[in-house]
Order: C-alpha cells, then structure tokens, then sequence
C-alpha cells in the first residue's frame, strides 16, 4: 500500500514540473497516473496523495496547450472522481453490511427461540397423548 502512495507521489512530482517538458514525456506520466489509478479502484487501499493528483492533473488540463493531454486529464479526473467514490461506497457498504449481519443474527436466534418453544409445546402434547392412553 505505501509503494501505491509512493508511485502517485512521483507522479505527482513528474506533473508538477511538467511545464517545459515534451508532450510524449507527459503523455507517458500521465497514462502511468491512469493504470495506478484503475489499479487502486479494485484494490482496498486508499491512496493518501490523491488530492494532489487530482489539483496537478485539473492545473495541467488549464494549462497545457495540447488536446491530447487535455484528454488524458481528462480521463483521470473522471477515475480520480471514480476512486474516491468507490472508497465511500465500500466503507459505507461495509458498514450496511456489519448491521445487516446483526439483524440476520437477530432473526436466527428469534427463529431458534420460536422453533424450542414449539418443539417444547409438541414435547407437551405427546406427554399429554401418552397419559390419556
């Protein structure tokens, strides 16, 4: 997870100084930013340096003149977009899940609790057909 962190905050770094460089140099440094972060939405890690690809990449859309580079951050403010979303939903599906599973609990041992108590009604009435005869 830390080598995660540590690949977006090269990139990071490569982005920000991105400037003079030429567009094939950004373009590959972009599309690294690209694969990390569809790697990371299938992944349970959280990468700490989101943010800040996400400011570079929205400066270097602004800024630079090229549409294939404009493209391309374009793309990756969508995942980063998609990334911090998926992160909410599965820690907030996670938490729906832990209460879900309580109430299952719940209802199997009310479903225990009303199967003894019926077993101990039949266990009665066997008794009771027993002694009649």
């Amino acid at each position: 997870m830390e080598s995660l962190n540590d690949v977006c905050a090269s990139i990071c770094t490569e982005l920000k100084g991105a400037g003079n460089q030429r567009i094939k140099r950004i373009r590959e440094v972009l599309k690294a930013a690209e694969k990390l972060l569809e790697f990371s939405k299938f992944c349970s890690c959280t990468l700490s340096t989101i943010d800040e690809l996400s400011e570079v990449t929205a400066k270097l859309e602004a800024e630079h003149e090229s549409e294939a580079v404009q493209k391309i951050c374009e793309k990756l403010t969508v995942l980063i977009g998609d990334v911090t979303n998926n992160k909410s939903s599965v820690n907030d599906k996670s938490a729906v899940s832990h209460d879900a599973d309580d109430d299952e609990e719940m209802e199997d041992d009310d479903e225990i609790q009303s199967n003894s108590k019926s077993s101990s009604k039949q266990k009665k009435k066997k008794k009771k057909k027993r002694g009649k005869k």
